[in-house]
C-alpha cells in the first residue's frame, strides 16, 4: 500500500505540473521600461495573472510592502535595471534564474521571480516569510515550486528557440508567449 501510494502521489503531482505548465507570458507594460522588461505568468484556465494575485492577496495585510514592491519594480523597469542586490538568488535549482525579490532589508514579503540578467524579470507570486527556508512554509513553498517549474520550461523553450526567443538586442522575449492552443482540451 505504501509503495503504491507513493507512485500514485508522484503520478498526481506529474499530472498537476503538466497542467500547470500551460501558461501565457504577459508583459506588464506599466512596469516595463527601457532598462528591464517585466513580465508575469497567466496560467491556463485562470482569470488573473500570478503577480496580480500576489498584489490582491497581500495588499490588505502588507499594504506598505506591496506598494514599495510595485514602486521598486517600476524603478527597475525604468531607471535601474534588475540589479543583483535587489534579489536573493538561487531560490530554485542552480542556474535556473529563480530569485526572491524584496524591497527593503527586513521586509517580510517575498515575491518569487525568474531573473534574466538585468534585462528581464518574470514575476510570480509569494508571501510573507516568517521561516528560515521557503520549504518550511506552505504558501512560499507552492509559490517557489511553481516558479521553479516555469523556469525549467521557459529556459528549455528559450534554449531551443523554436517558439520563444530573445530579441536581436537581447532585451525582450518574443515569439509565441502562449504555450498552448485555445482549442486544446482542458
Amino acid at each position: 500500500m505504501c509503495i503504491f501510494g507513493g507512485i500514485l502521489e508522484r503520478r498526481k503531482r506529474r499530472e498537476w505540473v503538466q497542467k500547470m505548465l500551460k501558461y501565457e507570458i504577459l508583459e506588464l507594460e506599466q512596469l516595463s521600461g527601457r532598462r528591464t522588461k517585466i513580465y508575469t505568468i497567466l496560467p491556463k484556465g485562470e482569470q488573473t495573472d500570478l503577480f496580480s494575485q500576489f498584489v490582491e492577496k497581500w495588499t490588505a495585510t502588507h499594504a506598505d510592502e506591496v506598494k514599495d514592491i510595485v514602486l521598486r519594480l517600476w524603478q527597475i523597469g525604468h531607471k535601474f535595471g534588475a540589479r543583483e542586490q535587489f534579489f536573493r538568488h538561487d531560490e530554485g535549482k542552480p542556474g535556473d534564474g529563480v530569485s526572491a525579490f524584496f524591497d527593503m532589508p527586513g521586509a517580510k514579503l517575498r515575491l518569487y521571480c525568474i531573473r534574466y540578467g538585468s534585462v528581464a524579470l518574470i514575476l510570480g507570486s509569494g508571501g510573507p516569510k516568517h521561516v528560515r527556508a521557503w520549504q518550511d512554509d506552505p504558501i512560499l513553498k507552492r509559490s517557489a515550486e511553481r516558479m521553479i517549474a516555469y523556469a525549467k520550461d521557459m529556459n528549455r523553450r528559450l534554449r531551443e528557440g523554436d517558439d520563444i526567443h530573445w530579441s536581436r538586442d537581447g532585451s525582450e522575449i518574443l515569439g509565441n508567449l502562449k504555450n498552448y492552443d485555445d482549442e486544446e482540451d482542458e
